[in-house]
This record gives structure tokens, sequence and C-alpha cells, in this order.
């Protein structure tokens, strides 16, 4: 059970003695749960993110949909586990944002079909991703249905800002606040899911700051080169080099596109499922239109993902520059790059402050939906003008 989850081993544990006694007939689940990643900042950051913090999500997504399947599928039919993992089990629902918001026409739908009896299973299950996203009327529609719902019915909502998630949403269910994975943990995991270096395990560990995501993907452009190409590329970027900062651009553009032919693949895959396992129609029908429809908002997120991580890679130069300018070497992150930063440190402390300010700003620029290429190309020419403006 929770198969392939790496870190909150207690949360985990806590889920499978309830849905073990539960299949042997004991108490009954609860009927709402919210999973919630934490808001973390990354160390030696002010805690109320004034300068370079963002919200990290922490597994809440994949535990609640693993939750979800296991209900669904009872304690041991294997086939119905796998369709509801891969979103093919008539029985679970995912509700997602349409554009910003999670509409009250969503909720209209959802509400519409609870009395509905599970189509093959003995329960049915909603998960509402981004639970943050509902929009006001559409959360005080829900507010009924998710205090009492019919007893074969359950609710799987996930967030990584639970703050923004109506308080009367969050009192109508069983919260579970899910942290960072221990940097041991993160470790153990990517010394046993990639060939690295135990030295770089833990210079990737230690940039993650606990996200397995974050973590695999910087293992996964540690074995290509990426990472060591864009730092190269970065700080000399950062040192004024225009035709260094075009190559980190470009690099950075050739990795979303690369994310893109991945989800395109993804998604055709997925369509071949539907194709297969499917035979109605109408159902079938519906389904791809989802899948297409997710599809392009997973494209949007990817391209805004690669930007980030971009970005959370100058941020973690910029930090160690800023340490190596004010003779703290030992707490460099890039421990790995530590000569290649010694030589770059040529400007005061308080230039590497403001740069990190300004850094802080495009970060916030790109979660609110700015076109990424224009957002990293504004950076640098504002990171430029910090650089001349305190170089005088």
């Amino acid at each position: 059970m929770f198969a392939g989850l790496v870190g909150h081993r207690t949360e985990r544990e806590a889920l499978e003695r309830v849905l073990r006694r539960w299949h042997a007939g004991g108490p009954p689940l609860h009927h709402a749960y919210l999973f919630a990643g934490r808001e973390e900042y990354p160390r030696g950051v002010p805690a109320d993110g004034s300068s370079m913090g963002r919200p990290l999500g922490h597994g809440q997504w994949s535990l609640a949909l693993q939750l979800g399947a296991a209900i669904v599928a009872g304690a041991d039919d294997e086939e119905a586990l796998h369709k509801a993992l891969h979103g093919l089990h008539p029985d679970l629902t995912l509700v997602e944002r349409e554009g910003e918001v999670i509409r009250t026409e969503q909720v209209d739908v959802l509400v519409a079909e609870l009395s509905l009896r599970p189509f093959v299973a003995s329960q049915r299950v909603w998960i509402i991703d981004e639970a943050d996203t509902l929009h006001t009327a559409a959360a005080n529609k829900l507010l009924k249905s998710l205090e009492e719902p019919p007893e074969h019915v359950h609710f799987l909502l996930t967030t990584s800002r639970l703050q923004r998630v109506l308080p009367t949403i969050v009192s109508r269910c069983h919260v579970l606040e899910l942290g960072p994975v221990g940097r041991a943990e993160l470790c153990d995991h990517l010394a046993a899911s990639f060939t690295l270096d135990e030295a770089v395990v833990g210079v990737i560990a230690d940039l993650a700051e606990g996200s397995v995501a974050r973590a695999e993907r910087l293992a996964a452009d540690e074995l290509s080169g990426r990472r060591s190409g864009l730092s190269q590329h970065a700080l000399a970027a950062l040192a004024g080099s225009h035709e260094a900062r075009e190559r980190f651009l470009a690099g950075v553009n050739e990795s979303r596109r690369m994310a893109e032919a991945h989800a395109e693949a993804v998604l055709q895959a997925e369509l071949a499922r539907i194709a297969q396992d499917i035979p109605d129609e109408r159902d079938r029908a519906w389904r791809e239109r989802r899948a297409r429809e997710r599809a392009r908002r997973d494209g949007a997120r990817t391209a805004r993902r690669e930007s980030l991580d971009a970005i959370e890679l100058l941020a973690a130069l910029l930090r160690d520059l800023w340490v190596v300018s004010s003779g703290a070497s030992e707490v460099v992150w890039n421990r790995d790059r530590g000569a290649e930063l010694h030589a770059a440190a040529a400007l005061a402390p308080g230039a590497y402050e403001r740069m990190l300010e300004v850094l802080a700003a495009a970060r916030k620029g790109l979660q609110l939906n700015v076109d990424p290429d224009l957002a990293l190309r504004a950076l640098f020419c504002r990171l430029e003008e910090v650089a001349q403006q305190c170089a005088r």
C-alpha cells in the first residue's frame, strides 16, 4: 500500500491501519481528508517570505491518489487498483481547476452525482486537487455535501497553500499536513534511484529542501550534464556575459521543449489506455476530452516549472555568492562548485542581497502566469542593472 512514495511514514502507516480495519469490517474511514503540503521556505530566509521564499508541496497529491485508489479497489483487486491509479476507474473522479479556479458549475455537477450509487465498486471517491483554488461560491456550495455526504462517498482534497483554503472547508476535513522529506531519507532515495557520487547526492538533497520531485529533477539534470552546464552559464551571465545569458536561456527553452514532448507522449499513452479500457463511446469521449484538457494545463505548468527550476538554480548560486563574499564559505550549498563560486564572487554582499530581492519578484511573476521566457530575460536585465549600480 502507498508503494513508491518517499517520506511521510507516520501518515502512511496511520492510513494503512485505518484501511485494513475498514476492509476487515471495522470502523468506517473519515468521509473527507485534506492533504496539505506545508508552506516551507529556504533556510536562512525570513519566515514571512519577504526575501526569496516560495511554497513547496510535499507529496500530497500522490498520497491522495493512492488512498482514493485503495478505497475504490477494495482489499485485493489489483486490476481495479491499476485502473484507479491511471484515472480509468469510473468510481474515482478528479476535480481540477478550469483556468484559475474550480468553478461553481463543476461543484454543481459533483453535488448532483452524489446520490448516484457506485458504478462497480462499493464506494465513490472525489479528489479535489488544489482545493485552495475553489471559488468562494463553489466552496460554499460544497460545504453541506462535505459535511454529510452519502455513506458511499469520500472526498480527498489536496493543497500546497492550506492558509488559502476556506476555514469552513478545513473544519469539515481530517487534515494531514505533510512536511519536507528528511535529508537522510531523501539521500537514501537518490542513492537507490540514481548513479551519483555520495557528495553530489548530499548537495542535491540540500538544494531540493525536502521536495522529492525537485530532487529527482536535479538528479536527472546532474546525470545529463544539464546542471553543470546551466550553472556555468549562469555564473558567467551573472558576471555580465550576454553570450552566457543566451546559452542559459536556450538551455531552459530546450528543457521546456523536452518536457512538452514527454507530456505529449504521456497523453497519447493515456488516450490509448482509454480507448482500450472504456467501451462506452460517450464515456470514452468524455475521458478523452478531460485527458486533453489536463494535458494542456499540465503543459502550461511544465513551462512554468522549468522556468521556476531555472530561477531556483540562480537563487542557489546567488545565495552561495552572497555567503562566499561574506566570508562564510563553509555554508555553501553548491559545494561541488566551490572553486567557481570563489572565482565569481566579485561583488560586495549587499549586491547579492539586492539581486536575491529582484529574483524573488521574478518568481512571484512566474507564479502569476507571466510569460516564462520574457520573465527570465527581464530578470537578467534587472540583475545586470543591480550589478552595474553596485560596481560603481
